[in-house]
């Protein structure tokens, strides 16, 4: 997962302004661990969305640039399904694009223990 997470990463960093924030958020949910990475750029193509994660697919953002082989985000789907978890992407309602990771997690409950800390 922690590749899978490298990759999404990069591609955010390739894909917004310089210097704009990258948001990452993490949540545990029915049994996985979900880690959303929102970046600022101009956001995904509609007709892009369906084949973003097939191999040596660039989007038509990517197609304009110069470096890249369309195989980060194939190589990421087949990292986390190895692990039997996914990879989605969409655009945030508030520009740029989302790229969710998830894969199965064993939780168990926390217990809470009072008392005064020395």
């Amino acid at each position: 997962m922690s590749s899978a997470l490298a990759h999404i990463l990069e591609n955010a960093a390739q894909y917004s302004p310089p210097g704009s924030v990258i948001d990452v958020h993490l949540m545990v949910a029915a049994g996985e661990l979900q880690l959303r990475v929102r970046d600022r750029g101009a956001g995904l193509a509609v007709a892009d969305l369906e084949h973003l994660f097939e191999r040596f697919y660039r989007g038509s953002e990517g197609r304009q640039q110069r470096f890249g082989t369309g195989m980060g985000l194939a190589i990421t789907r087949g990292l986390l399904a190895a692990q039997g978890g996914r990879v989605w992407a969409e655009n945030d309602p508030d520009g740029g694009a989302v790229f969710t990771i998830a894969a199965p997690v064993a939780t168990r409950p926390t217990s809470v223990v009072e008392g005064e800390l020395s």
